[in-house]
């Protein structure tokens, strides 16, 4: 059985605490979707998260592209 886990912003901006968290996924082996309904904000995240963090790069895509399949 699958299970779903949330994160309350409270510290820490979109942007500096997802690529953490995404890091501590990959790391434990987890697949792990972001979803969102605003096609701006999920374009302006992809961009972030292709730049990288402090845990390194994180690779990804969006649903949609070339390399669905």
């Amino acid at each position: 059985m699958g299970a779903a886990y949330f994160y309350h912003l409270t510290r820490k901006p979109l942007e500096a605490t997802l690529p953490m968290l995404l890091g501590k996924a990959r790391a434990a082996g987890w697949r792990v979707a972001v979803r969102g309904t605003d096609a701006a904000r999920l374009d302006w995240l992809d961009e972030k998260l292709w730049l990288g963090s402090e845990e390194g790069f994180l690779p990804h895509c969006r649903e949609g592209g070339p390399h669905d399949a």
